[in-house]
């Protein structure tokens, strides 16, 4: 310790002797340098231009400032920077005196335990009566102070948002004393409301049964004033379309409140509502088949103000095509606790509910800038298309865009199908998740097949990754339609006495070598195909990697050693494809494609 502070002592004797100031004749110029140190960190309570006296560098006003903010802990309420002023590392070099600084960041004002070691490192020269700070040196010190931040960001976001809603969460505890429930939040235009509950409420999005059906709900304001009477069954979004209005239903139909006036305009009589500001009018409205329009004094009258809206109803272009649920574009509720907080959740209208484009609640985007428990930034529609099904059915397709938060901020896009008939009623909705051509075809009078193009790389398990999707719905002659459901991968296979077709196509392969084309489905995915029927019926494998492979599966119930077992068991779809699939097998073993 002795020779270290010997050669120090002698190196920075050659500097000071040849520094015209009172410094000179210091004999501890090490000692000098921590007292430096230590009038800087007493500076740093002092106005910035007290601290800028200790500087004359080069680098601008605003650089140091930025490193001096941290120092004081000014820059972030949740981090702590702590400056060992007392325990320099000091260096005589050809431009200056080196000082390094130990510095230690840490969590404050919250649960974390983590924290950051890095240093700053000043250089100094002498100056009037002690030192000066000719340049400052944090490229390891701002990396580090944005590391902690960066790990503190999802804490420190909560603690603001949560604060930010104390006293909502209090006001919503307070009207629980007057209501069984208070089920959500929203704030629009500056005020916040809360939608209530009398009876019985399972939280939408807490349990697997979203809600009971021995409920009414009701909007009041903040002061506890009735906005809307007790008396629905769902309070739609606050003004999600028109100025004002929110949209309510009543044994399953729509109607609208005017929220300032707080009167009911247009009664929950209605399948949907379309919004409607032409011609005269406010809405165009459905009640079961029978089209009817509401004017701006929100009178009824029957039919279509005109013929234009006639053709625009029935081509189903009211639906949007760029409608965006995103927080800052449409008024989200909230669950009213801690754990609700930053998940939006939003009711779209009846006419988009109805034409099967969103479900009646939809939930999970985020209303924080950092994602708290929403992870949906937004979900988008991106156009609408109507095509002919068959003579007496049309389907109306929606391709729908979600952006998900997840460290990946990926996106997804799937397509919303509806089924109509010529009465623009809805027979049924399905999603898929594909965006290429779709077909429809009529198999016979009863089923319907549906052929979805797709072309994703991520996720699958076959070699081919552009394989079509197949959907099947059931038609009755009343024209009720029924999807139907198969947890097959190949669901063709279940439905339909497969041909060649089934197995052709412009497929894409993934090889070591790159990707290639072909024109057949390979063997391993029509040994699957084939595998997957007979592991429907309880097959027991007995090659141990496809009995691996099914064993996983809920529904695999493996009881049979031999097919032989369960041949009467066989559907005649089953029984076709499964003497059809072996067939090619045979013929890709003996002559691979």
């Amino acid at each position: 310790m002795f020779s270290r502070y010997l050669l120090v002592k002698i190196a920075f004797g050659v500097l000071l002797f040849t520094a015209a100031c009172s410094v000179l004749k210091k004999e501890d110029p090490e000692k000098e340098i921590v007292a430096f140190l230590t009038t800087f960190q007493n500076t740093l309570s002092q106005p910035d231009e007290a601290i800028l006296d200790l500087f004359d560098a080069k680098q601008s006003k605003e650089s140091i400032l930025s490193v001096v903010k941290i120092l004081q802990n000014k820059e972030h309420e949740f981090i702590l920077c702590t400056a060992l002023y007392n325990q320099p590392q000091i260096s005589k070099e050809e431009t200056g005196i080196k000082v390094v600084i130990p510095v230690n960041f840490a969590p404050q004002n919250i649960e974390e335990d983590f924290h950051e070691e890095t240093s700053i490192t000043f250089w100094l020269k002498p100056g009037k009566d002690s030192f000066v700070i000719t340049k400052v040196e944090g490229e390891e010190f701002y990396k580090s102070f944005a590391s902690i931040r960066g790990n503190l960001e999802w804490s420190v976001e909560r603690i603001r948002e949560l604060k930010k809603r104390e006293q909502i969460y209090t006001r919503a505890a307070e009207l629980q004393q007057r209501y069984d429930s208070v089920i959500w939040f929203a704030t629009h235009e500056k005020k916040n409301y809360y939608y209530v509950v009398k009876g019985s409420w399972t939280n939408y999005f807490y349990d697997d049964n979203p809600k009971s059906s021995d409920y009414t709900m009701g909007l009041v304001d903040e002061a506890g004033e009735v906005i809307i009477p007790v008396e629905y069954e769902l309070i739609g979004t606050l003004a999600f379309e028109v100025p004002g209005m929110v949209e309510i239903k009543k044994e399953g139909k729509a109607g609208y409140f005017n929220l300032e006036t707080r009167q009911l305009v247009i009664p929950a009589a209605y399948d949907m509502i379309i919004p409607y500001a032409q011609d005269n009018s406010f809405a165009i409205v459905k009640q079961d088949s029978i089209y009817g329009w509401i004017d701006r004094t929100y009178q009824y009258h029957e039919g279509f103000p005109s013929e234009n809206s006639a053709r625009w109803v029935k081509s189903f272009e009211f639906l949007p095509k760029n409608l965006k649920l995103q927080s800052d574009t449409r008024t989200f509720c909230e669950i009213p606790n801690q754990q609700g907080a930053g998940y939006g959740i939003i009711m779209p209208p009846s006419y988009l509910v109805t034409t099967g484009v969103f479900r009646e609640i939809v939930g999970g985007i985020s209303t924080t800038p950092v994602p708290l428990n929403g992870w949906t930034d937004y979900v988008e529609t991106k156009g609408t298309l109507l095509q002919a099904v068959t003579d007496k059915i049309n389907a109306v397709i929606t391709t729908i865009t979600e952006r998900y938060i997840d460290g990946r901020e990926e996106f997804y896009t799937y397509n919303r199908l509806t089924l109509v008939d010529g009465k623009q009623d809805t027979l049924a909705v399905s999603s898929f998740y594909t965006s290429g051509e779709i077909v429809f075809r009529k198999l016979n009078d009863s089923l319907l097949e549906l052929k979805c193009d797709q072309d994703s790389p991520e996720g699958s398990e076959f070699d081919e990754y552009n394989m079509p999707v197949y959907t099947y719905f059931s038609m009755s002659e009343d024209l009720s339609v029924n999807s139907y459901t198969s947890h097959r991968s190949f669901p063709q296979s279940q439905f339909v006495k497969l041909d060649s077709t089934y197995l052709s196509g412009n497929f894409k392969v993934w090889t070591e070598e790159g990707e290639r084309e072909s024109k057949f489905l390979s063997l391993a995915t029509i040994t699957y195909m084939r595998d997957e029927i007979l592991a429907d019926y309880g097959f027991r494998f007995a090659d141990a990697t496809t009995q691996e492979r099914f064993k996983y599966y809920n529904w695999y119930r493996p009881q049979y050693d031999k097919v032989e077992d369960f041949q009467e068991q066989l559907s005649d779809e089953d029984r076709h494809n499964l003497d059809f699939l072996n067939r090619m097998i045979e013929m890709l073993k003996s002559k691979p494609v």
